[in-house]
């Protein structure tokens, strides 16, 4: 039997307007860096700028949001919502011309949890101190704390809720993840411990970049 060629999906949604079938004949590279603790994640897009619409009419604009969706194609072309991101860097190279955007995680732009506090805890779990730093950022709390790890009292002196949650996980091996709807906990040496969803090889790999739309 044939092997069926899996291809790359994608959707972008820039400045609120889906725009995926537009780019999708210039588009030469679309990568995410998934950072796992407490740091923004990232996307690159670079562009072929042959016909300089990027330079002109397409140029974008620094502070410009882009909300992506990636996966595989298959059965069910499920995507995988990735966030958004707001663009910090534009590149212009060439030749050939080519327009490259940078682009941070747009949610740690503005909410609280990058807001200086101080709060105090009484006979209070390490678990207990993050579900409370996750609420009051109108976040789901998503992980494990074992074994319990409790304070008699614990202070946080002016500090982000993020470095505090950051300088707490460090301490007791976690590593802390925050996205647009979850304060995400997991553990270091579990981490370590699982196994790749799937392994990429260069030379023999059934991924694809289609030069065609990709139809979403």
């Amino acid at each position: 039997m044939e092997k069926k060629i899996r291809e790359p999906l994608y959707e972008v949604i820039w400045k609120g307007k889906n725009v995926t079938k537009d780019i999708s004949l210039y588009l030469i590279s679309l990568n995410y860096s998934d950072h796992l603790h407490a740091k923004n994640d990232e996307i690159q897009l670079t562009f072929d700028d042959r016909d300089h619409k990027w330079k002109n009419e397409w140029f974008p604009e620094k502070g410009d949001v882009i909300k992506i969706k990636i996966g595989i194609y298959d059965e069910t072309e499920k995507l995988l919502d990735i966030g958004s991101f707001q663009i910090e860097e534009i590149e212009l190279n060439g030749p050939p011309d080519q327009l490259t955007v940078k682009a941070l995680s747009a949610f740690f732009k503005d909410v609280a949890v990058q807001q200086k506090r101080t709060t105090a805890w009484e006979n209070a779990s390490l678990e207990r101190i993050l579900r409370d730093i996750a609420s009051r950022n109108g976040l789901e709390f998503f992980g494990k704390i074992s074994p319990k790890v409790t304070f008699r009292r614990i202070d946080q002196k002016d500090k982000t809720d993020l470095a505090f949650a950051r300088e707490l996980c460090e301490k007791y091996g976690y590593c802390v993840k925050i996205d647009d709807k979850r304060l995400i906990i997991i553990k270091e040496t579990e981490i370590e411990l699982q196994h790749p969803v799937a392994t990429i090889d260069r030379e023999n790999s059934d991924i694809i970049v289609s030069s065609e739309p990709c139809g979403i």
